[in-house]
């Protein structure tokens, strides 16, 4: 009997010690939890992103030591949540090695917003020269057009001719609507994918549910047509996919695009 009293003298602390830790991890998990789901940093639209402001991402990376988050590892554990953007714009501040090799080794599966935030800190100040190329080093690699738009005037600037047709192509043929329309739009000057970019522009013109009338302006400029036909692009503003404005607007374009195949290329105009 003495013994069993002694075994509960001990035991009884050691599982109200056990409980006390349970309770005081849950709580601390609970709380690491609870800042992950209230952080946002960083929002997108079609083109532009907003970006925090110094002392709210100072906070949250305060906030974040305090609770003793592991931003790397939680960057990896939410890679199909919108979280995974917010993690990698804290990683970037610190200039994280391990995000940066983790990114290049999946670099085709990194989405378009992670993109456009490197695109947006490849020249801050802030950051180091080192990590900054590692930035521009990633975005070179990307196979997005959010990345292809700035490697293509990238390599522009270094002279590098073939180099930027080929990225603006990518972003023509692989990417995001208005993404390859910008591309397009640089491509009707090139010698090798000027067809291309007016095959694509027509199918814009031709097929895209709302009409993109960016698509045909740049058409009529390049034909200069543009007061002739200014006309006939405001009425398919107003008409669904099928419309006869549509039609024949299409057909106007594609006859001076089978010309200008047949005949000498018109010289496009600056932009």
């Amino acid at each position: 009997m003495i013994h069993h009293r002694r075994r509960l003298l001990i035991i009884v602390p050691l599982l109200a010690a056990v409980a006390c830790f349970l309770g005081w991890y849950a709580y601390a998990e609970y709380r690491k939890a609870q800042f992950l789901r209230d952080l946002h940093l960083v929002g997108f639209s079609t083109s532009m992103i907003s970006e925090p402001h110094e002392e709210q991402e100072n906070a949250a990376h305060d906030r974040a030591e305090e609770l003793g988050i592991d931003l790397f590892a939680a960057y990896k554990s939410n890679l199909e949540s919108g979280l995974r953007f917010q993690l990698a714009w804290m990683l970037i501040t610190n200039q994280s090695t391990e995000y940066s090799q983790f990114a290049s080794q999946n670099i085709d599966s990194v989405p378009w917003p992670e993109v456009r935030i490197w695109v947006s800190r490849r020249n801050q100040e802030s950051l180091s020269p080192d990590y900054r190329q590692k930035l521009l080093d990633l975005i070179l690699a990307s196979p997005t057009s959010e990345a292809k738009l700035v490697a293509a005037r990238w390599y522009l600037k270094q002279g590098k001719i073939a180099e930027s047709e080929d990225a603006y192509h990518a972003a023509m043929t692989n990417g995001l609507f208005w993404d390859a329309l910008d591309a397009a739009d640089q491509l009707l000057e090139s010698e090798r994918y000027h067809n291309d970019a007016v095959n694509h522009l027509l199918s814009v013109v031709r097929d895209s549910e709302h009409f993109a009338g960016r698509a045909a302006y740049s058409l009529l400029n390049l034909y200069d047509v543009r007061d002739e036909l200014k006309p006939l692009v405001d009425g398919c503003r107003k008409e669904p996919k099928d419309g006869p404005n549509r039609k024949r607007l299409v057909d106007k374009l594609t006859q001076l695009f089978e010309k200008d195949v047949g005949d000498s290329r018109p010289k496009t105009h600056d932009r």
